[in-house]
């Protein structure tokens, strides 16, 4: 069996695939031998009095392609069946950095699945890494489906519950 190139080798652009067209897309694609990248989310959503899990795309409506050829063969992309467009700026497709695609791939499960990296557990100590906040240390309160955290933050000396981007925060200690 021949071992995969590393992500670093792939020169990747972005594309839209057309509505519920996200396996048919990455299929062909990967037919036509480029490397294919769908990072998905699991969603759990109320139907028929039910809690149900669905498995959808973590950027509605895009994948990554990557293809080692410099040209980028990027009219093969463009055509093929599944595929609405390149994203692109002007008339030239945009090339995604490798080392997000690599960043991005890190966080996802054997099928893809963007794993739970980062879920914090209630009275958890996080460092805040971006924003307003950044360098003071708080407590977890509780986490949010919509990937904030709430934490408790010692502001001037008081308690004060704030809302971060869970991808704003690390392990402290």
């Amino acid at each position: 069996m021949e071992e995969k190139q590393g992500y670093f080798e792939f020169i990747w652009h972005l594309a839209q695939f057309k509505p519920n067209c996200a396996m048919i897309a990455k299929t062909n694609l990967a037919r036509q031998g480029f490397e294919v990248f769908l990072p998905l989310e699991t969603q759990t959503r109320i139907a028929r009095s039910k809690f149900m899990k669905e498995t959808k795309p973590f950027f509605p409506g895009y994948l990554f392609v990557g293809t080692t050829d410099k040209s980028g063969r990027v009219h093969s992309i463009r055509s093929t069946y599944g595929v609405s467009q390149l994203v692109q700026f002007g008339t030239k497709a945009v090339n995604v950095p490798a080392q997000l695609v690599e960043e991005l791939k890190s966080r996802c499960n054997s099928d893809g699945v963007m794993g739970q990296n980062g879920a914090f557990k209630k009275g958890e100590k996080v460092r805040v890494i971006h924003g307003a906040f950044a360098s003071l240390v708080g407590e977890v309160e509780r986490t949010a489906p919509d990937h904030r955290v709430w934490l408790l933050l010692d502001v001037m000396g008081q308690k004060t519950k704030v809302s971060i981007a869970r991808s704003g925060l690390q392990e402290f200690g």
